[in-house]
């Protein structure tokens, strides 16, 4: 029996001194501008988020399956991007937004828990920053990640429960119920 427990406590000893730091950071210098503006907008609704001390993990990968990021539940956290994706969106007009709203989407799983989230708002568009996973209907998980709907996205990850923004409604800009059709 004494046999037995020793040799479970040296299961137990090994597993703890062959764990890696749970506050590990290793950030590479492309992806700290976006952790550090992810913080600063965590800051902006209220919430203290440092990243340096409790720990993550950024790094390139080849992912399979046309993944563009890819969030591993460990201690620390650890996100993967795709090399290629991110080389590619390098050369769009709008490169930092679309690595903006990759790194935010992957930190938003593992810093916030957030799950994906495929519900459109009433105008069409996705309802948060959080779409992904398993296609529905076929769609592309594209947002409009400019100005108003920039902001309005950044607030849907840090508050699920923010309210339906005023460009998501199906209205007319003008009021059309005077007129009538001469059939």
């Amino acid at each position: 029996m004494r046999h037995i427990i020793n040799f479970v406590l040296l299961l137990i000893l090994l597993h703890l001194f062959s764990c890696t730091n749970p506050h590990e950071y290793i950030v590479g210098e492309g992806f700290k501008q976006y952790v550090h503006q992810f913080e600063l907008e965590a800051k902006l609704r209220g919430k203290t988020i440092d990243l340096e001390s409790s720990g993550l993990i950024v790094e390139f990968a080849d992912l399979k399956d046309n993944q563009a990021g890819l969030c591993h539940y460990e201690k620390p956290i650890r996100i993967e991007i795709d090399k290629s994706y991110w080389n590619a969106i390098s050369k769009a007009q709008n490169a930092e937004l679309m690595k903006e709203e990759l790194m935010f989407h992957e930190l938003g799983h593992g810093v916030l828990g957030r799950a994906h989230l495929n519900t459109l708002l009433e105008n069409g568009d996705w309802k948060s920053l959080m779409c992904g996973g398993d296609k529905v209907g076929n769609r592309p998980w594209n947002i409009n990640y400019h100005g108003v709907r920039r902001n309005y996205y950044i607030d849907e990850l840090f508050d699920e429960k923010t309210s339906i923004p005023d460009f998501s409604l199906l209205k007319l800009g003008i009021d059309t119920s005077s007129f009538y059709s001469k059939v």
